[in-house]
């Protein structure tokens, strides 16, 4: 390789750095697009580092440019769409301008539902901002990669729990099981036996939900409650749906520190099974007796993220699951 195309082909913001499994030409378990390189002399290598397209991508994207700033009518006006329709709208309106603006993400379902949200230009809301918006509503928004040809595409998942069925049945503490070094660590830091939710506003009329709504979280500990502020949701007065969506943020932030952080770690063998079985999404049935990390029998897990390198070892990041 020359050294002008190995300078041309690292360069950052420009190209994606892809893993594929060449079994499936389709599958891709990793796409980052290049963010930094260090040319050696000594060994005539290139490293990159690289950051998923929406970590890389979407800090620095709004639905105008800088040169299309209207401070008394510029807005984007999302109404009573799905989470999937807002996900939808969102990132249609921050690709709109040009086709310098295109991501090669394919586009959520849109539909009906009970989002609305108005986003002014004065805000400067970036595309990370808006989608926040929906994840602090309970949602999860995932951008798939996957294979196009020669071309890495994305496939933009919206849920309140990302399923797409069972991946594996692991054995631990079997002979010959692909599972490999599990271990579990619990963090109490940041539990919480209540959470109080304030929306966009100021004084004695600052919106205001509260999570549980019912019975009371400190039945086995102290009163440990918390106190968060959700600044992009706006409650007008009266504003039933809009009073609904800071309640969703409630709940969503007490369901998430009601209990222990579990962190539960393995590596996953994919000798002749492939990186595909522990794909974001997927569920792992982890099988287990007479271990400490897991109980005796059956303890499904939801993976949320996947660690891969160019060796026949993975690293699932998984959370706990129950249908």
């Amino acid at each position: 390789m020359s050294r002008a195309l190995l300078r041309e082909i690292s360069e950052g913001n420009r190209w994606s750095l892809a893993i594929g499994w060449a079994d499936d030409p389709s599958f891709c378990a990793y796409a980052g697009v290049i963010q930094g390189r260090r040319l050696d002399d000594e060994t005539d290598t290139a490293t990159v580092k690289t950051r998923e397209l929406p970590s890389a991508m979407f800090g620095d994207r709004s639905f105008f440019g800088v040169n299309q700033y209207e401070p008394v009518n510029g807005k984007l006006t999302i109404t009573n769409r799905s989470y999937s329709g807002a996900v939808r709208a969102m990132l249609a309106a921050c690709m709109a301008p040009s086709s310098e603006w295109a991501f090669p993400i394919d586009l959520p379902a849109d539909g009906t539902g009970s989002f609305s949200k108005t986003a002014k230009h004065e805000e400067a809301l970036t595309l990370a901002d808006l989608l926040q918006i929906v994840r602090d509503m309970g949602q999860e928004i995932d951008f798939r990669p996957y294979f196009s040809g020669s071309t890495v595409r994305h496939q933009t998942r919206v849920a309140s729990k990302i399923n797409t069925g069972v991946g594996a049945d692991l054995p631990a503490r079997a002979p010959g099981s692909l599972l490999v070094g599990l271990s579990r660590e619990d963090d109490w830091t940041d539990q919480h036996t209540g959470v109080g939710a304030f929306g966009n506003g100021q004084g004695q009329v600052r919106p205001y939900a509260y999570a549980p709504s019912s019975g009371s979280g400190a039945t086995l500990t102290p009163v440990r409650d918390s106190f968060v502020t959700f600044p992009d949701i706006e409650v007008p007065e009266g504003d039933t749906a809009a009073q609904a969506h800071l309640q969703a943020a409630a709940d969503a932030e007490y369901a998430r520190t009601k209990g222990s952080v579990e962190s539960t770690s393995f590596g996953i063998s994919i000798w002749g099974v492939g990186p595909q079985i522990a794909e974001p999404g997927k569920l792992l049935n982890l099988w287990s007796y007479g271990g400490l990390a897991l109980e005796d029998g059956l303890t499904q897990k939801r993976v949320t993220g996947l660690r891969v390198d160019l060796s026949t070892m993975i690293t699932p990041e998984v959370e706990s699951y129950a249908a």
